[in-house]
């Protein structure tokens, strides 16, 4: 086992669990824009587990929400978003979908 895939394992203990070969594919990539402007950066990393290779992907879509997810492997997507509110008036055990 290299030292890399034990500092990497050590660091994320869920990892541990998991057989898998190590090929990460990691890209970070922002909008050149006016230098007052601010933009969102896309995050994308890509590993494999087993013979299937898992994307996980941020930035892209869903930009309002507090944070947002879009995991895909093979021919499935998954996007997983969270929202909140900032102060504490909401109750916490409802959810309004409308």
């Amino acid at each position: 086992m290299s030292i890399a895939l034990r500092r990497l394992r050590s660091a994320k203990p869920l990892l541990t669990a998991l057989h898998r070969h190590t090929t990460f594919r990691r890209t970070i990539s922002s909008a050149n824009g006016a230098p007052a402007t601010k933009f969102l950066e896309t995050f994308n990393e890509e590993f494999e587990i087993g013979n299937r290779i898992i994307n996980l992907e941020t930035g892209k879509i869903a930009r309002l929400t507090n944070g947002a997810v879009v995991l895909t492997m093979e021919d499935t997507k998954i996007l997983s978003t969270v929202s909140c509110s900032k102060d504490d008036t909401a109750r916490a055990d409802f959810l309004p979908l409308t």
